[in-house]
């Protein structure tokens, strides 16, 4: 069983799916602008096509188009794909299978591992109010 203590975020098939489900400021607006990209963009809800155990009591999600061929599949669905970091809040981030932590590794079902990675997790950004840098 796997234990989840945080919302988990979601791929969107488009930026129309993000203003149609998500309340959407200025600020919201132009992070949106500038997927798809490296970001995590936490925004309120605005409907129930959020399925409720993928943010558990809490009014905001976050919402990611990262410029991936996986977001050209999402956006074909027509419908979000659940994501989450393989990271944990605080540590080193994963580069490689090898350093994926003993503690999310044993809750996996299924890993899509496309070798070692050079970049930098994802910006999160919140945008509940005014646009916050949370995490780098």
């Amino acid at each position: 069983m796997l234990l989840i203590q945080k919302p988990f975020s979601v791929i969107a098939p488009s930026k129309k799916w993000i203003l149609e489900n998500c309340n959407v400021n200025d600020d919201a607006k132009e992070w949106i602008n500038k997927l798809p990209g490296p970001y995590t963009l936490i925004l309120t809800k605005k409907n129930a096509k959020i399925a409720g155990n993928v943010a558990p009591n809490v009014n905001t999600i976050g919402i990611r188009i990262p410029n991936h061929w996986f977001s050209s599949i999402v956006s074909e669905l027509g419908f979000p794909v659940v994501t989450t970091s393989a990271n944990i809040t605080s540590e080193n981030f994963m580069t490689s299978l090898e350093d994926l932590d003993d503690k999310i590794k044993s809750q996996i079902d299924f890993i899509l591992y496309e070798g070692e990675k050079s970049g930098r997790p994802s910006t999160i950004i919140d945008l509940t109010k005014n646009a916050q840098i949370i995490e780098r």
